[in-house]
C-alpha cells in the first residue's frame, strides 16, 4: 500500500533438493535427477517436480532463479544467501558472520514501513545460524526475533502500565551511568532493543500485527496448525 513493499522469505532449512522440486533436470542421466517425474507449467518451457500441481498453475507470477551459487558456503549457504555475499560464510570466513543481513541494510538505509514495527523481524529462535544479522553495521541492525511476541505483550498480573513507565524511566537513568562505561556499541543496541519492546508493550497497533487469532478462521484453517506454517502466517499478517 502506498508504494511499501515488504519481503517475507521462507528460509526451508533441510528442505527438499532443488531436482525434486523446482530444478528436476528430467534430461540428465539418472544420477543426476531426481526420482520424480515432471509437469509443464503456465510458463512456457519449464518443468517442475510432478508433486507441486499448485504451484505448476502459478508459475507465470513468479520467477524461478536457478543459477545462485554458494560455492564456499560449507553446507550452510544461509549467510551467503540473505547477505549477497560468497565471502559470508561463517565456517569458511572467521569474518563471514559479519556481512549483513539485506534486512539490516534495508532497515539502516530506508526503515520500517510502519515506524510502531521493526524493519526486520525473523520468526526463528531455535537455531541462531539461520538468518543473517546486522554484522558490521552494529547490533542495533540485528532483527527483531519475535516469534513469541504475542505471549510476552501480556503484562504479568499486578503490573500496570503506569508501573512499566516509571520502570522504563529509572532504566534509562541507570542506562545513562552504564553508557559512559561502553565501549563495544552494546548500550546503544540495548536503547534500540528496549524502545522497541517498549512500543511493542504499550502500542495497540503492533499488539494487534501480532496477534494471528484476529484473522478470518477461513484463513488460519487455510494455512494449518503446524508451527511453521502459524509462522508463515504471522509473517503475512505483519506485511
Amino acid at each position: 500500500m502506498g508504494g511499501h513493499k515488504s519481503v517475507i522469505l521462507l528460509w526451508m532449512a533441510g528442505g527438499p533438493s532443488h531436482i525434486d522440486t523446482l530444478d528436476p533436470k528430467p534430461d540428465q542421466p539418472e544420477n543426476k535427477r531426481g526420482p520424480f517425474g515432471t509437469i509443464p507449467t503456465t510458463l512456457p518451457g519449464v518443468h517442475v517436480c510432478e508433486h507441486l500441481p499448485k504451484y505448476a498453475k502459478l508459475t507465470d507470477k513468479l520467477t524461478i532463479i536457478r543459477s545462485v551459487d554458494c560455492r564456499g558456503s560449507n553446507h550452510q549457504p544461509n549467510t551467503v544467501m540473505q547477505t549477497g555475499f560468497r565471502a559470508a560464510a561463517p565456517r569458511a570466513n572467521r569474518e563471514g558472520a559479519m556481512y549483513p543481513a539485506m534486512g539490516s541494510l534495508v532497515g539502516k538505509l530506508r526503515g520500517a514501513n510502519d515506524p510502531v514495527l521493526p524493519p526486520y523481524v525473523v520468526l526463528n529462535h531455535r537455531d541462531r545460524t539461520h538468518f543473517a544479522w546486522g554484522g558490521w553495521l552494529g547490533k542495533n541492525h540485528d532483527p527483531f526475533v519475535g516469534d513469541n511476541v504475542s505471549r510476552l505483550l501480556q503484562l504479568p498480573g499486578g503490573l500496570s502500565m503506569e508501573r512499566v513507565r516509571e520502570r522504563r524511566s529509572l532504566s534509562r537513568q541507570i542506562e545513562s551511568i552504564q553508557r559512559n562505561l561502553d565501549q563495544q556499541g552494546n548500550m546503544a543496541a540495548l536503547d534500540t532493543f528496549g524502545q522497541r519492546a517498549y512500543d511493542l508493550l504499550l502500542g495497540n497497533k503492533a499488539k494487534e500485527a501480532w496477534d494471528v487469532s484476529r484473522e478470518p478462521q477461513k484463513i488460519i484453517d487455510a494455512y494449518g496448525k503446524h508451527p511453521w506454517a502459524k509462522k508463515t502466517l504471522l509473517a503475512r499478517r505483519l506485511v
